[in-house]
């Protein structure tokens, strides 16, 4: 399959998205293009099986040049094809404008994935909101939902992608829907101020010429800003002389008033342990240890769990074993198997011998990232039955277990794994097979060295 990811990125959170996703793709043996918007062509999208847009999110929606892009596409005639966002605050309705212009023009969207990424907007307030974003654990999310996609196309099955987000999909009417609704660019000149060039800063360098998205400055001979700005700050974030300001005063009180943390968590997609700014922000963060056993253990609110179950785990309390042991078989909520999986995160995190019989008896969950959680788990156990647990998860019935079976069983490097790993290169997937076959080259490497060690 031919996959095409096509991505406006600025600050290079939305290309990681999409490099993570395509990684996936060209692992289970797809070809793969990602194409940045400003080197991309309509064409692009009509000479693919599977087509993925990528774009951040400004004030609730997808930024103008993404949507001037896909409004010149030609009719598409039910092509497969995703979406994907990066967002440092409420998401809004950036997925559904994809989606939306995306079906306008005849595409099968199957469905979207919305990632966390660093906010670099200048105003004060969004000044460090999550920093380092997207993480390690984002970029997987992202790799998940490649996975979900590649999986579903391999189906046969009709429909949308189970792992999408619900907005992806459908119009949502919240607060930040209407905010993406009503706040377009004219609005935005209006309410923003507009960058301002520091003659004595500048060396005509023409970087902020080139890296305008909408082609919006002209050098002459100095960088001079057009009427169809979009506020999106570019010039003034990247140029390295820092020849641009702008005046924050009406501006900023306006996106405080919409945007801060209490408003995010009512009206937005704030997860309920999630922080925006540092760990103070946390809910979590000043919790004692009953208070997170409680919240552990409570029924009815999966995300609780799930933010209790993860706490637990950072702070490696070796007291929390047995509640976390106990959200090992949680199925009070909607979202239950998010609970199981961190929880089975957390254990491995904790890496108390205790959990390896509740993490073994996981291997039978029905969920395959719980599963996959509860390998990852029993790789920090260090004991026999942990070992044990492994060689048999190279039979579960989904790749990507014994996939990463196989890749701790060659971390482990006993004799023990080397016949199971053998046997375990007949296996169906490619992808299995050569995780095996790695694994069993680090054993030989390693056996090689202690032999020329003696």
């Amino acid at each position: 399959m031919n996959v095409t990811m096509v991505y406006f990125s600025q600050t290079g959170n939305t290309r990681k998205a999409a490099e993570a996703m395509a990684g996936t793709f060209r692992d289970l043996g797809h070809t793969v293009r990602t194409i940045s918007l400003k080197k991309s062509s309509p064409e692009d999208a009509t000479t693919c099986d599977l087509l993925g847009v990528g774009s951040p999110c400004f004030t609730g929606q997808a930024p103008t040049p993404i949507k001037d892009f896909l409004r010149a596409l030609p009719q598409l005639n039910n092509k497969r094809s995703f979406v994907f966002a990066t967002s440092g605050g409420a998401p809004g309705k950036v997925l559904y404008d994809l989606t939306r212009l995306l079906r306008h023009k005849g595409a099968d969207v199957l469905g979207g994935a919305l990632i966390r990424g660093e906010c670099f907007y200048p105003a004060p307030c969004f000044i460090g909101r999550y920093r380092g974003r997207p993480n390690a654990d984002d970029l997987d999310r992202a790799r998940r939902f490649a996975l979900a996609v590649a999986e579903h196309l391999a189906s046969g099955n009709p429909g949308p992608v189970t792992e999408s987000r619900p907005d992806a999909l459908k119009q949502g009417w919240g607060l930040y829907d209407f905010e993406g609704m009503l706040v377009l660019d004219p609005l935005v000149r209006l309410i923003l101020s507009k960058p301002k060039l520091d003659r004595s800063r500048c060396d005509k360098c023409q970087w902020c010429a080139y890296e305008c998205p909408v082609d919006n400055i002209t050098m002459k001979p100095y960088p001079k800003l057009g009427g169809r700005c979009i506020r999106c700050y570019r010039c003034l974030t990247g140029c390295r002389l820092k020849a641009f300001r702008a005046g924050w005063l009406l501006g900023n009180l306006v996106l405080l008033s919409l945007h801060n943390t209490v408003f995010e968590r009512w009206f937005g997609d704030l997860d309920y342990d999630e922080q925006i700014y540092d760990e103070s922000d946390k809910l979590t963060s000043n919790w004692t240890f009953e208070m997170l056993q409680a919240a552990l253990n409570a029924r009815g609110n999966g995300r609780v769990n799930v933010a209790a179950s993860r706490v637990l785990g950072e702070r490696g309390q070796r007291r929390a074993i047995d509640a976390l042991i106990s959200g090992l078989r949680h199925v009070y909520a909607d979202n239950s198997a998010n609970v199981r999986e961190a929880a089975a995160h957390a254990l491995g995190r904790i890496g108390d011998a205790r959990a390896t019989e509740p993490l073994i008896a996981t291997l039978r969950d029905k969920h395959k990232y719980v599963r996959l959680a509860a390998v990852k788990a029993l790789t920090n156990m260090g004991n026999g039955q942990a070992v044990e647990a492994l060689i048999s998860a190279l039979k579960d019935e989904h790749w990507l277990v014994r996939k990463t079976a196989a890749e701790a069983l060659g971390a482990i490097g006993t004799s023990q794994v080397v016949l199971p790993l053998l046997l375990a290169l007949d296996d169906e997937s490619s992808l299995v097979h050569n995780a095996c076959r790695e694994a069993l080259g680090k054993i030989i490497e390693c056996d090689s060295t202690e032999i020329h060690k003696d």
